[in-house]
């Protein structure tokens, strides 16, 4: 499996670095962490605290040795508290619905209530071995891609079942829910599931390998690709570089976007610490 992992982020910066010539120039720098993340992949904005959830997986992204963790830290790009919630072996995507936060944990989908910092259930997905992103809907259904398996789970009235398997998947990994439809970010294009229907279209090409896919406005998304790059993408325009962080080292896993304050979160996955950017106009 860590071969395989391995084979996939290989993959993925050779790809995605091809491509990618030109200075930063549409992100400026507003802060970064200190290095006390250990391998931090996802950030997650809880607008009732004003604060961000940080998953550190802290080991290996599949072995579960329960080294993992979740931190809390301000706006402002200090740790609140690094060992905010435990006992997690490799946690990646987040959602937040009626504060809880939901976490994917290899094969698990953790639910850990906020006020008391406690992890309350945990999901089993049985055959599952590489989770990844979690997104929620406006009923509180909460979605998972299996990225190894090729499959979406979802968490409905307590239970965690497979939800779409289908082959236009490949490798999917960021998660958004858009009004009545799931977003899901694949390597090399995006596509949309209907909710009800599960009918499926894909709405954007070319694209690169997926990590985070968060919202921009208009009908545009942010995309990372694990290696060094964000970019802007449309269904009818061309992607447009907003980020390279330059340094192999310096990864954009899955990422954050506060509209309000046009801020992007990303977290470095080996440089162990979450850097913020103001996206200019």
């Amino acid at each position: 499996m860590i071969r395989y992992l391995t084979i996939i982020f290989v993959f993925a910066f050779f790809i995605n670095n091809q491509s990618v010539g030109q200075k930063n120039n549409k992100a400026e720098l507003q802060w970064k962490t200190e290095r006390t993340l250990q391998i931090p992949e996802s950030v997650k904005y809880y607008a009732k605290e004003n604060i961000l959830f940080v998953s550190s997986i802290d080991g290996k992204p599949d072995v579960k040795d329960n080294d993992g963790f979740i931190s809390k830290i301000g706006l402002d790009g200090k740790i609140i508290k690094l060992n905010w919630v435990e006992g997690i072996s490799a946690p990646k995507g987040m959602a937040v619905y009626k504060d809880k936060l939901y976490v994917s944990n290899i094969d698990q989908l953790i639910e850990i209530d906020i006020a008391s910092a406690t992890i309350t259930k945990r999901y089993n997905a049985s055959g599952a071995k590489f989770l990844n992103d979690v997104a929620v809907d406006k009923q509180g259904n909460i979605y998972v891609s299996g990225m190894s398996k090729n499959k979406i789970w979802q968490l409905k009235d307590g239970l965690f079942t497979i939800w779409l398997a289908s082959d236009s998947l490949k490798y999917p990994n960021g998660l958004f829910v858009e009004k009545n439809r799931l977003l899901i970010g694949n390597r090399g294009f995006i596509l949309s599931v209907d909710l009800k229907s599960k009918k499926i279209k894909k709405i954007i090409e070319n694209t690169g390998s997926i990590d985070g896919l968060v919202p921009y406005g208009h009908g545009t998304y942010l995309i990372s690709d694990w290696a060094q790059n964000v970019y802007l993408v449309h269904p009818k325009k061309e992607r447009v570089l907003v980020l390279n962080t330059g340094s192999e080292n310096i990864n954009a896993a899955d990422i954050e976007y506060i509209p309000k304050k046009r801020l992007l979160l990303v977290p470095t996955f080996f440089d162990n610490n979450v850097r913020a950017y103001k996206i200019k106009n």
